[in-house]
C-alpha cells in the first residue's frame, strides 16, 4: 500500500502541468466554440461568463491545493456544462454532445491517478451532455446502442487509466532499484561511499554541526583473513561488521567507504557520544563469530569545527585511525 500511495502522490505532482494544460485547453475550446457559433444562435452572455469564471477558480484551486483531484473533476464538469450551453440552440445538438462525450471521456483518462476518480468524472460527463440521462439518438430509438456506446467509451477510458497507472508504478519500482544500485554497497547491503557522503552533505544543511564527529572504522588484519581463509570468508566478515555498524547507529549516516573501511557521522553529542559509540561498536565486533577466529577493528575519531570542511574531517579521522592501529589495534583514538 505504501508503494501505491507513493505512486499516487508522485503521479499527482508529475501530472499537474499536463492537467493544467488540458484544463486551460478546454477553456480555449469553449471560447473558440462560442466565437465560431452560428450567428443565429442567441446566448445569455452572463451565464457563459459566470461558468467561465467558476472554471478559472476551479483550475486555480486544482493547481494550488495538494489534493487537487476534486477541483480537476469539477473543472471538467464545468467545461462540459459550457459546451452544453453553447450547443443548446443547434439542430445538431445530439451529434455534438455525443462527439464531445466520447472525446472528453477519453482525453481525461490518463490525467486521474485512480480508476475510481476517472469513473466518477466520466459518468458525470455523460450525464451532463445527456442532461441527466443518456444521449438520445437523433431520430429516437436505439436506447440499448446508446448504453453500449457509453459503456464502451468508459471501459476504454478505464483501460487507458489503468495502463498509465501500471506504467508509472513500474517506473517507480525501476527507479527504486536503480537508486539501490547507485547508493547501496552490493556486498554488504549498507550505504556505499556516494550515499554516505550525500547523507552527510544533506544533514550538514539541516542543523548545527559544532558537536558532530566522524568515526572511521577499519577491520584489523583483513588482508590476512583473505589470505588465510579466502575471499568468501573475507566477504562474510565484511557483511557481519557492516550489519553491526548499522545496528549501532540507526539514526545517523553510515556506510562503507571502500575495502574494509567504514564511516559513521554523528551529528550531535560531541566526543563524549563518539567515544561511547566507538567503545560499544568495538565490543560488538569482538563478539562476532566468523571462521572461528577473533575479529577486531580500529576506530579513528575526529570532531568537527566551524571552519573545517568534511574532507579535512575525514583526513583527521584517518590520522586518528592510523594512531589506533599503531597502538596495537582493537581500540579507538581521537584526533
Amino acid at each position: 500500500m505504501k508503494i501505491e500511495d507513493a505512486r499516487v502522490n508522485e503521479f499527482r505532482m508529475l501530472i499537474k502541468p499536463l492537467s493544467l494544460g488540458m484544463q486551460l485547453g478546454g477553456i480555449f475550446l469553449v471560447v473558440m466554440a462560442w466565437l465560431l457559433a452560428d450567428d443565429s444562435y442567441k446566448y445569455d452572455t452572463r451565464q457563459i461568463f459566470f461558468l467561465l469564471a467558476l472554471t478559472m477558480i476551479s483550475i486555480g484551486a486544482s493547481w494550488k491545493i495538494p489534493f487537487f483531484s476534486l477541483f480537476s473533476i469539477t473543472t471538467v464538469w464545468l467545461i462540459c456544462l459550457e459546451f452544453v450551453l453553447l450547443a443548446a440552440p443547434s439542430v445538431n445538438r445530439n451529434y455534438w454532445m455525443t462527439a464531445l462525450s466520447i472525446g472528453i471521456s477519453l482525453a481525461v483518462a490518463p490525467v486521474f491517478s485512480r480508476i475510481s476518480e476517472y469513473i466518477i468524472v466520466s459518468a458525470g460527463i455523460w450525464l451532463i451532455f445527456g442532461r441527466g440521462s443518456l444521449i438520445d439518438a437523433p431520430l429516437g430509438g436505439d436506447t440499448k446502442w446508446s448504453w453500449l456506446l457509453m459503456s464502451a467509451v468508459i471501459l476504454v477510458g478505464i483501460f487507458l487509466n489503468a495502463l498509465f497507472a501500471r506504467i508509472h508504478r513500474q517506473s517507480i519500482l525501476l527507479r527504486d532499484k536503480l537508486v539501490d544500485l547507485a547508493f547501496t554497497d552490493a556486498l554488504t547491503g549498507i550505504d556505499n561511499r556516494r550515499k554516505f557522503l550525500s547523507d552527510v552533505d544533506r544533514v550538514q544543511g539541516l542543523r548545527d554541526m559544532s558537536s558532530a564527529c566522524l568515526l572511521m572504522i577499519d577491520i584489523d588484519n583483513f588482508k590476512r583473513i583473505n589470505d588465510d581463509f579466502g575471499h568468501p570468508m573475507g566477504d562474510e566478515v565484511l557483511q557481519q561488521v557492516a550489519q553491526t555498524i548499522c545496528r549501532s547507529v540507526t539514526d545517523e549516516p553510515c556506510g562503507r567507504l571502500g575495502g574494509e573501511e567504514f564511516g559513521i557521522f554523528l551529528t550531535q553529542g560531541g566526543e563524549e557520544r563518539a567515544i561511547k559509540v566507538a567503545d560499544q561498536l568495538l565490543l560488538e565486533i569482538r563478539k562476532l563469530n566468523v571462521i572461528g577466529r577473533k575479529i577486531t577493528a580500529s576506530v579513528g575519531i575526529s570532531k568537527m569545527n566551524e571552519k573545517q570542511s568534511f574532507s579535512e574531517l575525514m583526513k583527521n579521522a584517518d590520522e586518528a585511525l592510523y594512531i589506533a592501529k599503531s597502538l596495537g589495534k582493537d581500540r579507538f583514538a581521537i584526533f
